[in-house]
């Protein structure tokens, strides 16, 4: 009941401060056609476009293609203006109000191109009301005679409603992609819109040249001491019932244990990434404790033979250093889809940690196991011994693997700006539909 009276509530809003406005804008809004070619995009997260490394490895991935497409003009809509400055690409702020569909109406007569970056909020997982919005933006754009699409999303097992219909009335003008095969077949099972293959974005993103010094001098270290450089990502949004659970710095020593088990048993040297400086998403805060409590030592009863660990806590760096960061590590265990992505881009083997239901996907575009896959409990547990072991002694195969698929990945991320459906969405849109 209280879902059911949720949904009335966005339905209503919708109703009054995008539909509404839209249509009133339709009355008044002129197609320009002589236009220079100009995107609006509408981000994954529009409170916060650029909190996370993960959001702006998909904006510079998505921004690469429409350079390469000859986009001269690209401008993100958003909620808030963020405080970063990025070179030739302006901010738009409007509301989720009357007034911001209103302003959006406005902007999109002087553009040509539409596009909302789907990454892994289409389902609803965090929240419905500014994603109905985001979609009744494509359907406007569409009837303006503007192209519109959906980059690519992940979907998962349990999606709104509310969106499922939304996603179903949408013109088949408007392209939508899914960025995993998992997604896909989930989408295809509840949405009767056609919907194409693509990979994430941000395997377009191109990595940085040179690296940072601090990481160099790192790097130079591990070597001379026979170390494997390894990089490591906690968060709480992949560990909130652990921490729950536990409480955060018994969880922090219960994840120390397990790293300096593991430094005992393989010669691994430790680089502790974080993806994401947004307080609640936790990186900053685990990692650095994490950092901390392997350095000074862990609490009695937890406690092993110095295992002469050498780490980096590398934070304040962006997207393209951190995946050229990732090209020189031997193994990435990531409970970040981003960071999975900017390592298996870069042509290093992940193990990651999967909290909705997205990384299975993600590795099945490189045909990896689920040997590759640990749940976060899974990663607490002896578990994580076996499969890091596992991993380590298959570090050339699983190169080869991802060097031989990552080609496939590129042109499937290539195609994020495809506007339309492909000839196999529409025969399995028509074949479910019919």
């Amino acid at each position: 009941m209280k879902q059911v009276y949720q949904d009335w509530l966005i339905r209503t809003h919708h109703l009054l401060h995008v539909s509404l406005p839209l249509w009133l804008a339709s009355f008044n809004t002129k197609a320009n056609h002589n236009l220079e070619t100009h995107t609006l995009i509408f981000p994954a997260d529009p409170q916060n476009p650029l909190g996370s490394m993960g959001d702006q490895a998909i904006f510079l991935g998505l921004i690469q293609l429409l350079r390469q497409q000859g986009n001269h003009k690209i401008s993100i809509l958003c909620y808030r203006t963020p405080k970063q400055d990025w070179p030739e690409v302006e901010f738009i702020q409007i509301s989720p109000s009357f007034s911001g569909s209103a302003e959006f109406a406005k902007q999109l007569a002087n553009a040509t191109q539409y596009v909302f970056t789907g990454a892994d909020v289409v389902d609803g997982k965090y929240g419905a009301r500014f994603v109905c919005q985001a979609l009744s933006f494509a359907q406007f754009a569409v009837i303006q005679q503007k192209s519109a699409i959906i980059t690519g999303f992940s979907f998962n097992t349990r999606p709104r409603q509310i969106i499922i219909n939304a996603l179903n009335r949408l013109s088949k003008a408007v392209a939508i992609h899914v960025r995993d095969p998992d997604s896909l077949q989930r989408f295809q099972h509840v949405c009767q819109h056609p919907a194409n293959l693509v990979a994430d974005t941000a395997f377009s993103m191109a990595k940085a040249k040179l690296l940072p010094p601090e990481v160099e001098d790192w790097l130079a270290k591990v070597a001379k001491q026979n170390q494997l450089p390894v990089g490591i990502n906690i968060n709480r949004h992949a560990f909130k019932a652990a921490v729950k659970r536990l409480g955060q710095q018994a969880f922090v020593d219960q994840v120390a244990a397990q790293l300096q088990n593991l430094a005992q048993h393989h010669p691994l040297a430790y680089c502790f990434i974080v993806h994401d400086y947004k307080a609640q998403a936790g990186d900053v805060e685990l990692l650095t404790e994490l950092e901390q409590c392997l350095q000074q030592g862990l609490p009695q009863g937890l406690q092993q033979a110095d295992s002469g660990i050498t780490s980096l806590l590398l934070m304040s760096h962006q997207p393209a250093e951190i995946k050229a960061v990732c090209a020189k590590l031997s193994l990435v265990i990531s409970a970040r889809m981003h960071l999975a992505i900017a390592s298996l881009g870069a042509g290093t083997p992940v193990l990651v940690v999967d909290y909705q239901d997205k990384f299975t996907g993600l590795l099945r575009h490189f045909e990896l196991n689920e040997q590759a896959i640990l749940s976060p409990d899974e990663f607490l547990s002896p578990k994580l011994q076996q499969q890091v072991a596992q991993q380590l002694d298959q570090l050339e195969q699983s190169r080869n693997q991802i060097e031989q698929h990552l080609p496939q990945v590129m042109t499937l991320s290539a195609r994020n700006l495809a506007s339309g459906p492909s000839q196999q969405a529409m025969a399995v849109s028509r074949a479910r539909s019919g």
